[in-house]
């Protein structure tokens, strides 16, 4: 984000026009500190077959805990990880979040005994009242 300049006033004919831009620079500055804003690992994660890995995931905002709504962790190609009740046989028992964590913003995601078919794109997605947001992780066969 760039820094905005306010115009300096030297007379009072241009106080209108003062207020009315300082107003849409404090509403600019507080639709973006009420963004939720989701990170993950900025690399791919590299593991081989049968190892376990951690899919990261994040809200960098100050949103509190409380005020997530739901959190899905999903595969590009459709399959959910996330919600036991959703969960693909093939994640059943494999996919675990690290619960201690939650309450500081952390939605990581543990992936135990990694499969050749686990390669791939995985979204984070973390919805709140007002809003949502995502990271994505790539997971890559280390033996490759």
């Amino acid at each position: 984000m760039e820094p905005c300049s306010l115009p300096v006033l030297t007379d009072s004919s241009s106080e209108g026009l003062f207020k009315t831009k300082t107003s849409s620079v404090i509403f600019q500055l507080f639709f973006l500190l009420e963004r939720l804003l989701v990170s993950g690992s900025d690399e791919s994660v590299s593991a081989y077959d049968g190892e376990d890995v951690t899919l990261s995931c994040s809200v960098d905002s100050h949103i509190k805990p409380e005020h997530i709504e739901k959190v899905l962790w999903r595969k590009t190609d459709g399959n959910i990880l996330s919600r036991p009740e959703a969960q693909q046989q093939d994640y059943y028992d494999r996919a675990h979040f690290f619960t201690d964590q939650i309450q500081h913003g952390n939605f990581s995601l543990r992936l135990d005994n990694l499969r050749a078919e686990d390669e791939g794109r995985y979204t984070c997605r973390v919805y709140s009242q007002q809003d949502s947001g995502e990271t994505v992780v790539q997971i890559k066969d280390a033996g490759e």
